[in-house]
């Protein structure tokens, strides 16, 4: 082979170290109950806030004030807090 010399040879292999968990950047679907106040921003860029009216497996179905319902995944929302 060109350009290998012996001495870069190894014989033995190192063992396999998986790499480190990332941390947790995602949300669940259990920091979150109904009737919690969220945000989110939607395709337009538009910040919508709603309460949620119902927990899905991937989204929370929210309700917003003038009556629209959305469904939004949860790495999407943010948490509202009553001041």
């Amino acid at each position: 082979m060109q350009g290998y010399h012996g001495a870069e040879r190894r014989d033995e292999q190192a063992p396999y170290e998986p790499p480190p968990e990332p941390a947790s950047a995602t949300t669940h679907a259990r920091e979150f109950h109904r009737g919690d106040t969220v945000t989110f921003n939607d395709r337009d860029g538009r910040n919508i806030t709603g309460v949620i009216v119902r927990i899905n497996q991937r989204t929370a179905t929210l309700g917003t004030a003038d009556g629209g319902t959305w469904r939004v995944p949860f790495h999407a929302l943010r948490r509202v807090l009553d001041v």
